[in-house]
């Protein structure tokens, strides 16, 4: 069973108050838990881990809204959807102005995924029903990773806006795909068209970008919805996006054929025109409810804000264990910052707390760092790879210590028995190019070219701009050897 208690590490920005000392308040000055606050709880359902302050009834409602969204979305995106996979971590502060000291400025929820792998989103208390289709469109995002394994950014953005509108709850567009999103809606008939070439090269970050990637999706579903499903299939199979566009399009491959698509979408989007159809999907709002302890909210709320001073994330990490003096992360944090070892302290906390995945998986993780500092005897490996498999006993869901112990054991030389956690670890985190990466390495050790080779492009694909030379130069050699998918 997975513990109850939990600590995530998110990038986010925002500004914290300390929940300690004289104040001992959470972020927007609501009080702890500990010191006559509202209680945290964790509402865990089939598909969701929700924490929150909510009380009762609003939070019963609450799960019950994320799963109905969650099953709407996925049969928007695909006919009969598989169960994917794992869960999303969802936080809910009660009080807005907690929210507020958390997240980014104008942000009405965001999603992210925690330093031990779990993708989590955090909400405003109010957003499932004031604006539902910001939750439905990060859950796109979320599921079309496990449908669509390579994706170009104009499609990530056109198909997440396409499917949103699947959480209207009233009038004309309620439940329904390929409604005008609702933040689009007085943008769509403003300014010159973008031209398509700037479209499929994602030339811009920015509403104007995501408002004509949305149009692109919605003139190709409703005048070449034959070639835009060949064109799925293709990057649910991992091909090349621009091959599969050359492949499927070819009448716009060329600049004059851009063009034509240019003129077409902007007559489209002046036409207003947007055919839209229902979806209709079951889904179970039932859960379990555990309390969730001072010291998690404490490191909780930590975790989810990234503009942190090494003082605050020290006075946290303190009041944390103040509530908790064996509380792993705030151990592992605070070893962290006093440029110690957290391996003794880990040791005896899984020792006595068996029983809590994070104490298992955070000695791991110091046992590998400590390592890479000095050097690691063969007992001290041996001891990192059985923590690895005593977390995941515990939490068959986490993603990093799947990733984590796949890249241990093929450090070792053991790569067969690498290749099932590299596996799932990429079945759990498919949009992760460190866990792609992870499997690219041991497939390709093993010869397995097949899966090596799409694995390593799919790497290159979400390494982020800063990326090391060298991280992009070892992927791209992976598929030089493989000759590319076979």
């Amino acid at each position: 069973m997975r513990t109850g208690r939990f600590v995530a590490t998110l990038a986010v920005v925002a500004a914290l108050v300390a929940c300690a000392g004289r104040q001992h308040a959470l972020p927007g000055s609501e009080r702890c838990p500990a010191h006559g606050g509202a209680p945290w709880r964790e509402y865990t359902s089939r598909h969701f881990v929700v924490d929150t302050d909510v009380a009762g009834p609003a939070a019963a409602a609450l799960v019950d809204d994320l799963e109905r969204l969650r099953a709407l979305v996925a049969a928007a995106l695909v006919r009969d959807p598989p169960e994917i996979p794992g869960y999303v971590r969802v936080v809910v502060p009660a009080s807005i102005h907690t929210y507020h000291a958390l997240a980014p400025r104008m942000a009405a929820g965001y999603f992210g995924v925690t330093a031990l792998g779990e993708p989590v989103v955090v909400l405003q208390p109010e957003i499932l029903t004031r604006d539902p289709e910001v939750i439905a469109h990060e859950l796109a995002h979320h599921f079309t990773w496990y449908f669509f394994p390579r994706q170009p950014r104009w499609f990530a953005e056109g198909i997440a806006q396409f499917v949103q509108t699947v959480a209207a709850k009233e009038g004309p567009r309620r439940a329904s795909a390929g409604a005008i999103p609702k933040q689009r809606a007085e943008f769509l008939g403003r300014g010159p068209a973008m031209p398509a070439a700037e479209i499929l090269e994602a030339r811009h970050d920015d509403a104007e970008f995501e408002l004509w990637s949305w149009v692109l999706y919605h003139w190709l579903w409703s005048h070449r919805s034959r070639e835009l499903a060949e064109y799925e299939g293709r990057l649910r199979r991992a091909d090349d996006p621009r091959a599969a566009w050359r492949a499927e399009f070819p009448e716009f491959a060329s600049p004059q054929g851009l063009d034509e698509l240019t003129r077409a979408l902007d007559a489209h989007r002046r036409r207003g025109e947007f055919a839209s159809y229902s979806v209709h999907a079951q889904w179970n709002g039932s859960f379990t409810v555990a309390p969730l302890e001072a010291a998690d909210v404490h490191m909780l709320l930590l975790g989810a804000s990234a503009g942190r001073t090494r003082e605050v994330v020290r006075t946290e990490v303190l009041a944390a264990l103040e509530d908790d003096p064996g509380h792993p992360v705030a151990v592992w944090r605070k070893a962290s910052l006093d440029g110690a070892s957290a391996v003794p302290a880990l040791r005896a906390i899984a020792a006595a707390r068996p029983g809590d995945w994070r104490a298992w998986m955070l000695l791991a993780e110091s046992l590998r760092d400590d390592a890479r500092r000095g050097g690691a005897s063969d007992g001290e490996r041996r001891e990192r790879i059985e923590a690895y498999r005593r977390a995941l006993a515990l939490n068959p869901s986490a993603a990093r210590a799947h990733a984590d112990l796949a890249a241990a054991l093929a450090g070792e030389g053991a790569l067969r028995e690498a290749l099932p956690h590299a596996r799932r670890a990429v079945e759990l985190w498919p949009s992760d190019a460190r866990t792609l990466a992870i499997l690219a390495t041991v497939a390709a050790g093993l010869a397995a070219c097949d899966e090596a080779a799409p694995a390593a492009a799919r790497a290159v694909d979400l390494l982020p701009p800063d990326a090391a030379p060298e991280a992009r130069a070892e992927l791209a050699d992976i598929g030089r050897r493989c000759g590319g998918p076979r």
